[in-house]
């Protein structure tokens, strides 16, 4: 028997080996995990589409863990019981901070080409012309699950070099932004945190919604006084022991998504409907810095 042939049988039967088994069949079932939005149910059904992309991408069966919220969520993939999960920014720092354990593949784009947002602090001028003035005043601040109402301001907002709870401000405590912004309109705050659209590494500026909401009858003069770092929308992550084979292909398959599978994307983005694009831990800097921050006060 030549050398070659014999290579090449010992090859053949390696390939077969137990000890060489397919990923595929170690792993038995990829297990990716969504979290409900703000506490809303999750529908049975909702990412069939989403679920058969990934399993026709890896050729595998393929399983959606539905948690009820992010830190089930976060949870989950730290004790290795999913491979993959779609989580907000501050959950994805919060996963890498607590186990470096996943990796981020892709995040999504707004239709409008934005790629992260970033906390503002609105104000009427008639009552807070400058940050100097916040002392006395009334601020409205989102609930703390909130990234642009309430986690970024209290990471990062200074006035007079004096953090948000140290400035002096008559902290005003809200549901969400829509009550923030009401109040605001309202008279009965002097001014509130809100979001406000950004592209990374750029100086690219959106209208904001918030600012430009307010009746052009009404006495109010809004301004932006403060404006946080912008951060990353969320990203889809793996567990990074993932094999690099699959890596690559959940990405190529993630970064084409809007295109050949609409109703998949819909499904997991449907607020941010321009597509993904790939990113990296670099990308969250900013939001691990707050998580950092947030945890030492």
């Amino acid at each position: 028997m030549s050398k070659a042939v014999s290579l090449s049988l010992l090859a053949a039967g390696l390939s077969s080996s137990p000890v060489l088994a397919d990923w595929r069949s170690d792993m038995g079932v990829f297990r990716v995990g969504i979290s409900a939005v703000e506490g809303e149910a999750l529908r049975a059904g909702t990412f069939d589409e989403f679920r058969k992309l990934l399993a026709e991408t890896l050729n595998m069966p393929v399983e959606i863990f539905q948690a009820n919220d992010a830190s089930t969520l976060i949870d989950a993939m730290a004790s290795s019981r999913i491979e993959y999960a779609i989580l907000p920014a501050a959950g994805y720092a919060t996963l890498d901070i607590f186990c470096s354990c996943v990796l981020p593949i892709a995040a999504p784009i707004a239709e409008n080409g934005s790629d992260a947002a970033r906390s503002v602090f609105i104000t009427d001028q008639n009552r807070i012309a400058t940050l100097e003035d916040v002392s006395g005043r009334r601020i409205a601040v989102g609930p703390p699950a909130s990234l642009s109402g309430f986690m970024l301001p209290y990471a990062f907002f200074q006035a007079s070099g004096k953090s948000l709870e140290n400035s002096g401000a008559i902290i005003v405590e809200t549901t969400s932004q829509a009550e923030a912004a009401k109040l605001f309109h309202d008279g009965e705050v002097d001014g509130f945190f809100a979001w406000e659209s950004a592209t990374l590494g750029s100086e690219k500026t959106y209208k904001n919604e918030f600012l430009n909401a307010v009746d052009e009858n009404s006495d109010l003069r809004p301004v932006i006084l403060w404006r946080s770092e912008p951060v990353r929308y969320g990203p889809h992550v793996v567990r990074n022991n993932l094999p690099k084979e699959a890596v690559d292909a959940l990405s190529s398959a993630l970064l084409s998504m809007n295109e050949k599978a609409p109703l998949a994307y819909d499904a997991v983005s449907p607020e941010l409907a321009g597509g993904m694009q790939k990113v990296s831990r670099d990308d969250y800097n900013v939001v691990s810095k707050m998580v950092r921050t947030l945890a030492e006060k």
